[in-house]
């Protein structure tokens, strides 16, 4: 009897690999996998798991699959010294060269802490007999760690003798420095869990607390915001934690029994999924204040439960259902402060929670923080709010020593509330000066094209030009300013073979403009020879009325646009959503003939000063002082 093959759908091979449906077609392509009519061969989907989860196939492991990532790190950033450094990379080499379970590893340190602090003194090492600890609460909390631990302990064990007896640095929570420099990145990045350093919640928190408040992390980690609570608030019990992960509750029960070594009580730090919780084992809070998860990975049916609790929420974004979920555990003019990707003030996506906030909170101030955590690329943000509604105040902003005030209105107002937090009062003048004057947008007057998506382009792309079908293709960095510079690979053109492809008539335009998808400024280029481009360099094809391509392509490069551009949307991306909103002002013939003959000036000559006397002719045409324009150049060399 043939033994009968079993089959999976898109959707649960995708599950069960952690990738896209995008992706599992391009990885058949590949030959990675492969498909008929009935779906995908099961045993061979779960092989190729076992390999990824092995990293052994390499290839797909780099290809934005961070969430398999077998990589460690050290978090630098939490760390005060050269010296401790050094300790705890030689310690972390040491657990892995004997491959010691990493909970029972920890559990050992926690121990040498509790040497160090005179919590247990036992010559025997019997940690297991509570007459050897100065406070039952600390007894009570090692028993209960200790009884959920899966590797057992032999104290006499010299792997586990050196752990009890290192000389371990003095950080201020070197249990959670050890646990992250211990946790693959691939863990850290499905949790969201990147811990914060103490300097940014130092400065968050920053005239927040009150002796007798009631204060609240809600995704705690190691206890982090929970030692700083420890600072100012002198009841223990009213400092309360939550968190997912069980490893990182014990560790900050740990670090709040040391914080207030001299009092007997039990840590309110509970291991639960906040997001699920309808009934909290505390009450109120006067002020939360977290770090939460960014992009979690749930699985589908706790997603659904997240979602039937947060409705408001469209976007499946962890943080987003904090905000809302904390919103409900807030007293009445309780404050909630939080460190976020600044990808919530401007992107699309997060619209439904910058409209939640506005409704629901008054926001106090918000720090431009930048990159602060390794491995994570995204630009932060500290937000505080408090549980009420009043949109017409000011709201602090700070960044480096720079700090002004806007109001909450004005958000508002802003084409999908965007949080324009990097516009000064100085830079909303600019701004509207281009806003007010009468003008038109590409928002329904252009076509938009994605380059090509290979899916291999060690495959498909080649440093010469072999065969009469081959052509040049463009990327994004062969893109400068109004021109393109020579590029130097070359492409048949096999889009039945290619991962993504816009349509022929896009690529083979009369005319069009090109222009880097990954980057900070406006840089698009002509192109007249109906060229082809990889994904890192987009097309943008205007119709807009008696409104000539050259003229749009002379504004998207301006110095006046790019300042708009920067200030509108502080994006690392050239969206097309963003680059819908800029006003391209009507322009009378002769001005319109100004242009574009400056504009061919550029293309035939090439020449920087050519460029200049185009950008006076733009700021000219907004009436722009020299005083702002001098502004302006100081802003775009930041």
């Amino acid at each position: 009897m043939k033994n009968v093959v079993e089959y999976m759908s898109a959707k649960e091979t995708a599950v069960l690999l952690s990738i896209s449906p995008a992706s599992i077609s391009n990885w058949v392509k590949q030959g990675y996998l492969s498909h008929s009519k009935w779906g995908y061969p099961k045993q061979e989907v779960q092989i190729l798991k076992k390999k990824l989860d092995a990293g052994t196939v390499t290839r797909l492991n780099t290809r934005a699959n961070k969430s398999r990532s077998h990589n460690i790190f050290i978090p630098n950033e939490y760390i005060t010294s050269e010296h401790s450094l050094q300790a705890i990379t030689s310690l972390v080499k040491f657990i892995q060269h004997h491959h010691l379970e990493t909970e029972t590893s920890l559990f050992l340190l926690m121990l040498n802490l509790l040497k160090q602090y005179a919590q247990w003194g036992a010559c025997d090492g019997d940690f297991l007999n509570g007459k050897n600890y100065k406070r039952q609460s600390v007894f009570t909390f090692t028993h209960n760690w200790y009884k959920k631990l899966t590797a057992p302990i032999d104290i006499q064990q010299p792997q586990h003798q050196y752990l009890l007896n290192y000389d371990l640095p003095k950080e201020q929570d070197i249990l959670g420095i050890m646990y992250q420099s211990l946790l693959w990145e691939g863990k850290k990045s499905q949790l969201g869990s990147y811990y914060t350093p103490e300097k940014i919640i130092a400065h968050l928190l920053s005239n927040k607390l009150h002796t007798s408040h009631q204060a609240l992390d809600p995704c705690c980690g190691t206890g982090q915001f929970l030692l700083h609570f420890a600072q100012k608030i002198k009841d223990p019990n009213h400092i309360y934690g939550c968190d997912i992960d069980p490893i990182a509750v014990n560790i900050a029960k740990f670090n709040l029994l040391i914080a207030f070594i001299e009092d007997e009580f039990t840590p309110n730090i509970f291991h639960l999924n906040t997001l699920l919780v309808d009934a909290p084992p505390f009450p109120k809070m006067d002020l939360i204040a977290t770090n939460p998860p960014w992009g979690a990975k749930y699985s589908t049916e706790i997603l659904s439960c997240i979602k039937k609790k947060c409705p408001d929420i469209k976007s499946k974004e962890t943080f987003s259902f904090f905000i809302v979920k904390m919103n409900q555990w807030l007293k009445k003019q309780g404050e909630i402060c939080m460190i976020l990707p600044e990808s919530i003030t401007n992107i699309r996506a997060h619209e439904d929670i910058r409209r939640y906030i506005l409704d629901k909170y008054s926001i106090n101030s918000i720090q431009i923080l930048g990159r602060c955590f390794k491995k994570v690329m995204s630009s932060v943000i500290g937000l505080s709010m408090t549980k009420k509604n009043s949109l017409n105040h000011s709201i602090d902003i700070e960044k480096d020593q720079i700090k002004y005030q806007i109001t909450q209105n004005r958000f508002l107002f802003n084409n999908r509330a965007i949080f324009d937090i990097h516009i000064t009062p100085q830079d909303l003048i600019i701004c509207k000066k281009l806003e007010e004057k009468p003008h038109v947008t590409l928002q329904n007057n252009a076509c938009w094209a994605l380059g090509i998506v290979t899916g291999n382009n060690k495959l498909y792309l080649h440093s010469q030009k072999t065969h009469k079908e081959m052509e040049v293709i463009y990327k994004g960095t062969d893109i400068n300013p109004f021109y393109m510079q020579e590029a130097y690979q070359f492409i048949h053109y096999t889009p039945q073979n290619f991962q993504q492809v816009a349509p022929l008539k896009n690529y083979r335009a009369s005319e069009k403009l090109l222009y880097r998808f990954i980057s900070k400024r406006l840089i698009f280029a002509y192109d007249n020879h109906q060229h082809l481009t990889l994904n890192s360099a987009n097309i943008l094809i205007p119709h807009i009325p008696n409104y000539p391509t050259k003229i749009v392509l002379g504004f998207l490069n301006s110095d006046l646009f790019n300042f708009y551009f920067m200030k509108k949307f502080n994006a690392l991306k050239i969206l097309r959503g963003d680059i819908e909103q800029l006003p391209f002002p009507l322009l009378r013939q002769k001005q319109q003939k100004i242009m574009i003959d400056l504009v061919d000036d550029i293309l035939h000559t090439k020449k920087p000063e050519k460029i200049k006397v185009l950008n006076q002719f733009i700021f000219e045409l907004f009436f722009i002082s020299k005083k702002d324009q001098a502004y302006i150049y100081g802003v775009l060399q930041q």
